[in-house]
């Protein structure tokens, strides 16, 4: 079982960035990285559950700090850190950024993501994953948009100030500030004269011009 988890492990991190950087298991597990064996290799390599491993929970973003250190300095503003600073459960690193692929989740998974502790049952507040779902979702299409715009030409002093705030959103996510988020993309969506469309109750269109289609058939036959 170990041998094929560490299989596992191997092929989602062969595809990462880290990879691609040249950060090999030993940057983030320890170890002796020059041993020619595997028992010489593993040296001092803590399981993950073990609070005198680099990859415990609560060492985690000390360790991911090493290399990110601006991403570790936005994180430590954020509530979840505050609760591990406290030995308190909390999302970490590898919660958002899987360990070994180290990618950023799709907005669906996200939304999974924090459902994990933001739920009735546990008591977080349940309207945080929906929210963060859609913020992430818009974040990601006018970043989309930006680029288009620029490459049909559109270079603007709007623009360029679109472009410096969406800059800035992973800052505001490492932060989780879901508020000044929906902040920024209003923003942005502002300067680059995008409207929210009006939302209205489906089919109430249909019911209003039927409703005034019969008061005007009953007015017609009060007058004769």
């Amino acid at each position: 079982l170990l041998s094929r988890l560490a299989m596992s492990n191997y092929a989602q991190w062969k595809t990462s960035k880290h990879a691609v950087s040249g950060v090999t298991c030993d940057k983030c597990h320890g170890g002796n990285p020059d041993a020619q064996d595997k028992d010489g290799a593993h040296t001092g390599v803590l399981r993950s559950s073990d609070p005198g491993s680099p990859i415990y929970y609560l060492n985690l973003p000390s360790t991911c700090g090493k290399c990110h250190e601006k991403q570790l300095s936005e994180f430590t503003l954020s509530k979840h850190y505050k609760r591990l600073e406290k030995v308190e459960l909390a999302p970490t690193c590898s919660t958002c950024h899987r360990p070994h692929v180290f990618d950023i989740p799709e907005a669906p998974e996200l939304a999974e993501i924090c459902q994990n502790c933001h739920n009735e049952n546990i008591g977080a507040d349940p309207e945080v994953p929906g929210k963060a779902q859609e913020l992430l979702k818009q974040s990601l299409e006018l970043k989309a948009l930006i680029n288009k715009m620029k490459s049909e030409g559109k270079d603007g002093e709007n623009i360029k100030k679109a472009e410096q705030i969406l800059n800035n959103f992973p800052a505001t996510w490492h932060e989780f500030n879901l508020e000044r988020l929906e902040a920024e993309i209003d923003a942005v969506k502002s300067l680059t004269g995008i409207s929210e469309e009006k939302k209205s109750t489906p089919g109430f269109e249909v019911v209003f011009f039927l409703t005034a289609a019969v008061i005007a058939l009953l007015l017609r036959r009060a007058v004769k």
